[in-house]
């Protein structure tokens, strides 16, 4: 009964007219551009490929800690987890002590403190940095700190920047990162990013055009975001390590698969409950502490490590050490999740850390 179909008739009309064209053009763009990212990774591959059967019960040359878990890593950048394993090395070492919090506030919501002692020995840049963040604050030294302190200490970022630049710094001085290759996944990134923000204007800038051609012309700035996102995420994993670095990381990767097993499988209690003691550090920064604990409870060892010895005065709030042990991991994953993008993520955080990933 109309002589001209209703606006958003007409809209639908232009969309199915224009679709082919705009999806012609879209997939032009995805294919150059996620094509292209993809391409780039297959020959940029890095020269000493992982062998995900390889298990070895020795840590990395006796590599730093948070360094270990930074190479052995699949994604560029220092995370929570590795400076939470430098932060137990340094308790191992007997440089901080955690202890139950005689005064835990309201819930128990602050169970235990990290206290720093007077023990004093020679430290990597990182690990020097890591307790000047945990021990000062802005009114001067600190002698604790619960963890729950900790997660707005690195949820910080730019104390937390502080951390990761000195942890790629000690990479660097070690030999692991390769300077060319890092140039290269800095480009790499910003093409990614270009993209994405082109995207995102392009979505503004359609809206005039939403009339005139319909929805279809939606395709093209969502094509330029699909192959922005695919760009960044090629530059986050793409590998800076040096040729020692991939050796490193290869001996990494080994070793943390050699840990993940120990947190599944059964084994004798007293050898599986030494090698919890000595390789605690290296788990948490792998992220296989917690499940490790929890296994090695199920299988009856009561026994934590020695050096946190502190925690087995906790009896009137654990049933053992172990108990307490796997309470003060579990603070310790808590004090990075409240921390966010900055330490929970961490992925090329200041510019720092690197990836094994090709």
């Amino acid at each position: 009964m109309v002589a001209v179909p209703p606006l958003w008739q007409q809209r639908q009309i232009r969309t199915r007219e224009y679709l082919p064209m705009f999806l012609g053009l879209g997939t032009l763009i995805l294919l150059t551009g996620i094509g292209g990212f993809l391409l780039f990774r297959l020959n940029n591959r890095p020269e000493l490929p992982d062998d995900p059967q390889a298990r070895t019960p020795v840590a990395p040359d006796n590599l730093p800690v948070a360094l270990a878990g930074a190479v052995g890593s699949n994604w560029f950048g220092v995370s929570w987890p590795h400076a939470l394993g430098a932060l137990l090395d340094l308790a191992r070492r007997g440089l901080v002590q955690v202890e139950p919090n005689p005064d835990p506030g309201l819930f128990k919501s602050k169970p235990f403190l990290i206290r720093r002692t007077a023990v004093k020995a020679a430290l990597a840049s990182h690990e020097q940095v890591l307790l000047d963040l945990l021990f000062t604050s802005k009114t001067g030294p600190r002698e604790t700190i619960t963890f729950s302190e900790v997660g707005r200490v690195v949820g910080s970022s730019r104390r937390w920047k502080r951390f990761t630049k000195a942890a790629t710094a000690d990479l660097r001085a070690a030999g692991l990162l390769d300077a060319e290759r890092e140039r290269v996944r800095g480009r790499v990134t910003i093409i990614g990013l270009i993209l994405v923000i082109a995207g995102i204007a392009g979505l503004a800038a359609c809206v005039p055009f939403l009339a005139r051609v319909g929805d279809a012309v939606l395709v093209l700035p969502v094509s330029l975001l699909a192959a922005g996102i695919v760009g960044i995420g090629t530059g986050a994993t793409f590998n800076v390590l040096s040729a020692e670095g991939q050796r490193q990381a290869r001996a990494a990767r080994s070793y943390q698969r050699y840990l993940a097993d120990l947190s599944k499988h059964s084994s004798p209690s007293g050898a599986a409950g030494a090698a919890f003691d000595q390789a605690l550090p290296y788990a948490a920064a792998f992220g296989v502490a917690v499940a490790w604990a929890k296994h090695l409870q199920k299988q009856g060892v009561t026994n934590g490590p020695v050096w946190l010895g502190a925690l087995a005065q906790d009896g009137a709030r654990s049933q053992s050490h172990m108990v307490a042990t796997i309470a003060m991991l579990s603070a310790g994953s808590s004090a990075g999740a409240q921390a966010g993008g900055h330490a929970a993520g961490g992925a090329g955080a200041a510019g720092g850390g690197a990836s094994g990933a090709g």
